[in-house]
């Protein structure tokens, strides 16, 4: 990730031109991200189809899909791949999301995993997300984190055969199969 020499701030994301680029603003640094893969991104629309259905039927709140600003604090704003915000934060939605989403999921990308699994997964825990999935395109799983304060808690990997129960989302079941339903 280049670095330049004076930390920015949301400020600074906020004048940024709308240029379609995927910037996002980690601990006062820009990190621009290319266009994700298909197979990407039939995995976040799945699962934000599967959610969002379930989600919006039981009335837990609302399911996003990136590209949604999401406030982490004056030198963090990340778009997470798919977040879930429960009906009790929804007033933390105003143009963008103010503060940590109920669920952060970030599908790996092949052009950086160390982004998700590294720079993301620290922010997330420091900010305050208490659930956190990684989706791994091609193992064709979905990582299960739990917030613990100091550190994530795993609560398994899940494969294709696997139904997920988030903990955020009482009622709500994922086949990680049906995430994974594209072809390829």
């Amino acid at each position: 990730m280049p670095r330049s020499s004076a930390e920015k701030t949301i400020d600074d994301y906020f004048a940024l031109d709308d240029d379609d680029c995927r910037t996002e603003l980690i601990d006062g640094n820009f990190v621009v991200s290319p266009s994700p893969e298909v197979r990407h991104q039939a995995a976040v629309m799945m699962l934000a189809t599967i959610l969002n259905r379930q989600v919006r039927a039981l009335g837990l709140g609302w399911v996003f899909v990136s590209p949604l600003d999401t406030v982490l604090s004056r030198k963090s704003v990340v778009h997470p791949d798919v977040l879930f915000v429960a009906t009790a934060n929804l007033s933390r939605l105003v143009k963008q999301l103010e503060g940590p989403p109920d669920l952060a999921v970030e599908f790996l990308s092949p052009s950086n995993p160390e982004n998700d699994l590294d720079r993301k997964m620290k922010l997330y825990l420091q900010h305050g997300v208490p659930h956190y999935w990684i989706g791994n395109v091609e193992a064709k799983t979905i990582r299960v984190l739990e917030n613990g304060g100091d550190r994530w808690i795993e609560r398994g990997v899940f494969g294709m055969g696997a139904i997920i129960r988030p903990v955020p989302m009482p009622g709500v079941e994922v086949s990680v199969a049906e995430v994974y339903s594209f072809p390829g």
